[in-house]
């Protein structure tokens, strides 16, 4: 498996994200987790023939800025397929349970404009852009 855009080893949190949509670029996955703090590297992965494997990795800077990424996104639809989202190298504890459950849907204006659908279980949908 390669990885495109990560070389040698790093420091930071890593996450190892998986089930994505193939058309998932790494251009797609540096916008949505970027709004969640600095990413240091984003890779999605390819096989022998350069085929995307449904997977990818993002380091972040801060392990608070993963934990943000893991507990709002793991689980979240995108490009109708939900996406799981794990840290890679650390057993943090905490409880996907509690965390919102979450859809990316493409927006009505096309690839790269997605609308996040935020689900609590005991409240109403929010929308955020």
């Amino acid at each position: 498996m390669v990885a495109a855009g990560l070389s040698g080893i790093e420091s930071g949190t890593k996450l190892y994200i998986s089930n994505l949509h193939y058309g998932v670029t790494r251009e797609d996955i540096q916008e949505l987790f970027s709004e969640m703090g600095h990413l240091k590297h984003c890779a999605v992965h390819y096989d022998n023939n350069r085929h995307p494997t449904g997977s990818a990795e993002v380091i972040f800077t801060r392990k608070s800025e993963a934990l943000a990424v893991l507990k709002r996104y793991n689980n979240v639809r995108l490009d109708g397929k939900a996406i799981k989202i794990e840290v890679i190298g650390a057993d943090l504890g905490i409880s996907a349970a509690a965390a919102p459950r979450i859809s990316v849907v493409p927006g009505a204006r096309g690839r790269g404009q997605r609308e996040v659908v935020m689900m609590y279980a005991s409240s109403l949908a929010v929308w955020l852009k």
